[in-house]
């Protein structure tokens, strides 16, 4: 995680953004499932001003029956404040629903229009959850509930909202990098896959502070330990790698 951070900053500093020094930021690390628990570790710098950039421990307690999904490389998103936490977790059908567990509260409670709920991402004010749904569909929530469809095509690998409300995510596996407005509308390609050979797959976006740029992975077709961090600049149109040998920044 470290070395995903350093990535971001360093993409951010690359393309003139400066990056304060308490900038609201939240970070989970997930360190275990056992049984129906849920083990987290966060470091949130927003939310907790007041404490300095003190870590905060917690065990989330899943709902009776259900267990993380597993299956997914982002089954938790924390809100930009750090207050809040949202999981995609499953029973023994299978089907997977996104679930919130407010810090100020022991309970999770599940978010209606969820079903089938994978990848959650917030949007940077914390009014709103993105995620993918079971049968490949893209859709926006209130954490209070009720979704909207924004595409009908997108793949479980990975979202991020723009502070523009932009949402880039990907449509399939080969397909590249697409953006679409939080609003709905046509989505339209970010990223080209193919143009070389070792350019096979574009995965897990992550718009940069600002809005100035795009982090993603770059899948050669070979090894993850051989995949490259790159970074697409909005203003040029310009690719640039930041690390060989890394994913998922």
């Amino acid at each position: 995680m470290a070395e995903c951070g350093r990535c971001r900053a360093r993409a951010a500093l690359d393309f003139g953004y400066r990056i304060p020094g308490r900038n609201p930021c939240a970070c989970l690390h997930l360190v275990g499932v056992a049984s129906a628990l849920l083990a987290a570790y966060g470091g949130w710098q927003g939310g907790l001003r007041g404490r300095g950039q003190t870590p905060v421990h917690l065990t989330v307690a899943l709902p009776a029956g259900k267990v993380l999904l597993n299956n997914s490389t982002h089954p938790v998103a924390v809100s930009p404040d750090g207050s809040t936490i949202v999981y995609s977790a499953y029973n023994e059908d299978r089907k997977s629903q996104l679930y919130l567990r407010k810090l100020d509260s022991f309970e999770s409670t599940p978010i209606a229009g969820t079903e089938e709920g994978t990848m959650p991402f917030f949007s940077p004010d914390g009014e709103w959850l993105g995620f993918v749904t079971g049968d490949n569909k893209l859709k926006k929530v209130s954490p209070r509930g009720g979704s909207s469809l924004l595409t009908d095509r997108a793949g479980p690998i990975g979202g991020s909202w723009g502070e523009d409300d932009t949402i880039y995510f990907v449509k399939s596996f080969t397909s590249g990098i697409y953006a679409v407005p939080s609003g709905g509308g046509q989505p339209r390609q970010i990223t080209q896959t193919g143009k070389k050979p070792d350019d096979r797959v574009h995965l897990w976006p992550n718009v940069l502070p600002g809005g100035s740029g795009l982090i993603f992975t770059v899948w050669t077709g070979r090894s993850f330990n051989e995949a490259r961090i790159e970074v697409l600049s909005f203003k040029t149109g310009k690719r640039k790698v930041l690390l060989v040998g890394g994913s998922d920044a």
